[in-house]
């Protein structure tokens, strides 16, 4: 239903060099119409004759030679084109460009700006590899094959636009529960159209914040609550307040106290969101068996590489202190992208390694050549350990009103506590009644500049987005 993978398998993108976007908008059409028109040969000329060219994109310079014989070895690169065949980036001769609609809201994690993690640069050799159609561009280049990702263009422009309208700064991410990538949104972006000079950046807009390390907060809850399951840390009777690493749970005002020790279970801890009850459990385990647990079941230390990103975490549990606090999520640094991949897999027990490339596709009949990606499991999670979690993340979903027809969402929410403004995360996700890895997808939001003291005051947002995701399944149930 939701899947991204089924996209060219059974069927591939027959569709006529003229409208490269199945029901295209007039806006798709132009584009398409424009991408496909610069990439055609317009001479009939038959020469082997070299030359050697200078290629300018985003401030890079690529000496290369072009060949306008079938042999040749170097190739302007093919298009970009996201899971619904809708055409992200091509090239205008020896110019990189993105269609309108997508220019902003997918430049920084698809353009060349940023080449830390520039998809356009990581698939750079793939998307210049020959074109099974040999076709040249209109200053007689060869052009490569194309790429297509499993990315939701349309909807990232969408949540976008929404996160703009609101003054929302932070991400939006979105994995399905195989790895499939959906979303990678980031607010503030830049035009990736516009002159390299002239590229008006606001603060951190070049940046991909998905795929940025940060603290977590309690979305870090849901890794140490499964540990707690592991290790048998069931209950804990929660004063409230730990004089000896001074943590305090959220509800503890000046007292710093209960009146009286609440027992709390694993779940309940979880739906409460106890700093305390996590703190003591890292501090009776220690250092080593937390991060052993870790490393077991989610590959917290393992350099996870994903094409066009290698996901890297870090924890501090160098004093008792910092150890405490790793507990509930203060001493690590995780992107929201792992985050969800972790999500996914506490939910199905099965946790894959994100991927966004999908397929290579001929980028003058848009067929598809071959298959590239496909879900690898990297760790699988015992079921008896996320029971306590699931429920718990049943009842803060509950709590939260968060709501999908006919599925089940499971979420948490977390406070990074890392400067004067604190980040706020809300994570869902979302799946059957069976917990299939099929029908399992991530969102995690993060959000930077809330108005509001906690993050369940931000649930209204991920509701709005949770609506845009799934109004035309909605519709067409």
């Amino acid at each position: 239903m939701r899947k991204l993978l089924g996209i060219l398998s059974a069927v591939s993108l027959l569709l006529a060099v003229s409208c490269a976007v199945a029901g295209p908008s007039r806006e798709q059409q132009k584009t398409s119409e424009d991408a496909l028109t610069a990439t055609t040969a317009i001479s009939s000329t038959t020469t082997t004759e070299t030359q050697t060219v200078t290629e300018v994109v985003r401030g890079t310079v690529t000496e290369a030679i072009s060949d306008k014989s079938v042999e040749g070895g170097w190739h302007y690169r093919g298009f970009i084109i996201d899971c619904n065949g809708n055409i992200i980036v091509f090239n205008d001769d020896i110019l990189r460009k993105f269609s309108e609609s997508y220019a902003v809201s997918c430049a920084n994690i698809i353009d060349t700006y940023n080449a830390e993690y520039s998809i356009d640069n990581s698939y750079e050799n793939l998307l210049r590899e020959c074109n099974p159609t040999i076709q040249f561009s209109k200053d007689g280049h060869h052009v490569g094959q194309s790429i297509q990702l499993t990315l939701n263009a349309d909807l990232q422009t969408e949540i976008y636009n929404y996160m703009q309208s609101n003054n929302i700064v932070g991400s939006f991410t979105i994995i399905d529960a195989n790895g499939a990538i959906k979303c990678l949104v980031s607010y503030p972006s830049y035009d990736a159209n516009a002159e390299f000079d002239k590229i008006i950046k606001e603060d951190h807009a070049c940046l991909n914040r998905c795929l940025e390390s940060e603290v977590p907060g309690s979305t870090m809850k849901i890794l140490t609550s499964v540990l707690a399951s592991k290790y048998g840390f069931n209950e804990y009777k929660d004063p409230g307040y730990l004089s000896s690493v001074d943590v305090a749970n959220w509800d503890v005002k000046d007292s710093k106290s209960y009146q009286s020790p609440i027992l709390r279970t694993n779940r309940e801890a979880f739906r409460f969101s106890s700093n305390c009850f996590y703190s003591a459990f890292a501090l009776e385990i220690g250092a080593d068996k937390l991060q052993n647990g870790l490393n077991e079941l989610f590959k917290y230390d393992k350099s996870i590489d994903c094409g066009f990103v290698t996901i890297k975490n870090s924890i501090d549990l160098s004093t008792n202190g910092n150890l405490a606090r790793a507990g509930f999520g203060q001493r690590e640094k995780v992107s929201p992208l792992y985050l969800a991949m972790v999500a996914n897999g506490v939910v199905t027990s099965e946790m894959n390694k994100p991927y966004i490339i999908q397929a290579t596709v001929d980028t003058k009949t848009m067929q598809k050549i071959e298959s590239i990606s496909s879900a690898e499991t990297i760790s699988s999670i015992p079921k008896e350990y996320t029971v306590d979690t699931k429920n718990g993340m049943l009842d803060v979903a509950a709590g939260l009103n968060l709501t999908v027809d006919g599925l089940t969402i499971y979420a948490k929410t977390g406070t990074a506590e890392v400067s004067d403004k604190d980040i706020h995360y809300i994570l869902s996700t979302v799946s059957d009644s069976e917990c299939n890895v099929a029908n399992t997808e991530t969102i995690v939001f993060q959000y930077l500049n809330s108005p509001n003291a906690y993050a369940s005051g931000d649930a209204n947002h991920m509701q709005e987005v949770l609506n845009m995701i799934y109004k035309e399944e909605l519709k067409n149930e």
